[in-house]
């Protein structure tokens, strides 16, 4: 004898134990409390409120119907493989996207919340194109995954090298780690005072080394050193504190496995785009310059009009760089074959001539 619960009872068993509490509940905190993806758990509450088992807004609350499925758990069922399992009552799955999955967790709609991302989160240069429907599912995707909300800037993205780049912010990294419930925090360490160094006209330290408590596992220790990270002048005004942050980010990424780019991550891919990007600009301009140098080299009037030089050329004359042999010298004999006239050749008659 075993009881069989499905993802619906256990779905029911928790918002009747906060509804009697008298506590509101929340999307990611139901999440939290099931083994489950977070798109299947809004799936099935969705499901669940229209077949009238849940009622309410985003604090649902249990009906008598659900009431009525939760009493049915206390007679355990067994699990025999040719005999069917009866359940909850059927309720009609809906097939929901992976955009109105989200805009019902913030309760907005689905094309504002497509608006909200392709207009404000990705951000395009004025020379780009539009964020395309690709882009914007891989922004959406990514919320879901790490429970991220993109109208208080969790996340935001940038295109690199033709392909989309998904940082996560600081307040993102934060929520992210308060949100699991094996997050103990992070202690810090610092160097002594004597092993300050100067940076950007500032006392700094050197590197700061972050420990990440997860429950059920060992602490995760991460050092970063300022040399490694401070090449863009957003480290002049703040070293100090940008380096506790990517002490921070880097604690969490390992600790938790997220795979996710940090601020300071995205400031450096961009950074190197733009460094890139000037290489190019100095080869190219290089290379033109070095022809334009070779084309004035030419004589005449063509190298003063592709050297940019509007004034007139004077036309120079080159030497020969070829070298023609003098031809030989004809001879004074009159009987020499090259004197002699060709001979005469008799053409044939045509035919009827004789006649």
């Amino acid at each position: 004898m075993s009881e069989f619960r499905s993802i619906d009872h256990e779905i029911l068993d928790i918002y009747a134990q906060a509804q009697k509490k008298g506590k509101k509940l929340t999307m990611p905190k139901v999440c939290s409390k099931l083994p489950y993806s977070k798109v299947e758990v809004s799936e099935r509450i969705k499901a669940l409120r229209d077949g009238g088992f849940l009622a309410g807004g985003r604090a649902f609350q249990v009906t008598s119907t659900g009431f009525d499925a939760l009493k049915a758990l206390e007679a355990p069922v067994e699990l025999v493989e040719s005999t069917p399992v009866e359940t909850l009552p059927t309720i009609e799955r809906r097939k929901a996207s992976l955009s109105e999955s989200l805009a019902s967790e913030y309760m907005v709609d689905a094309d504002q919340l497509w608006r909200v991302i392709s207009r404000n989160v990705i951000r395009v240069k004025s020379t780009e194109p539009a964020p395309t429907p690709e882009e914007v599912m891989l922004v959406m995707s990514t919320c879901n995954t790490y429970n991220l909300n993109p109208f208080v800037n969790h996340i935001y993205a940038f295109r690199s090298k033709g392909k989309l780049v998904t940082p996560v912010g600081y307040d993102g990294w934060v929520h992210m780690a308060n949100s699991n419930p094996r997050f103990q925090g992070v202690k810090y360490e610092y160097p002594n005072p004597d092993q300050m160094i100067e940076r950007f006209d500032k006392q700094c330290f050197p590197w700061i080394k972050a420990t990440c408590y997860i429950e059920g596992r060992f602490p995760v220790e991460i050092v970063v050193f300022l040399d490694e990270w401070s090449h863009t002048d957003n480290w002049r005004d703040h070293p100090n504190h940008r380096l506790r942050m990517k002490a921070y980010t880097s604690s969490i990424r390992e600790a938790l496995g997220i795979s996710l780019p940090d601020d300071i991550d995205a400031e450096l891919i961009q950074f190197n785009d733009m460094m890139a990007g000037d290489k190019a600009k100095r080869a190219t301009r290089d290379t033109t310059e070095t022809l334009l140098s070779q084309m004035g080299k030419i004589p005449g009037q063509l190298s003063g009009r592709l050297s940019g030089d509007p004034g007139p050329v004077p036309l120079k004359f080159c030497e020969p760089t070829v070298s023609v042999p003098d031809m030989p010298d004809l001879p004074d004999n009159p009987e020499h074959p090259i004197n002699q006239d060709p001979p005469l050749t008799e053409e044939p008659p045509e035919e009827g001539e004789n006649e």
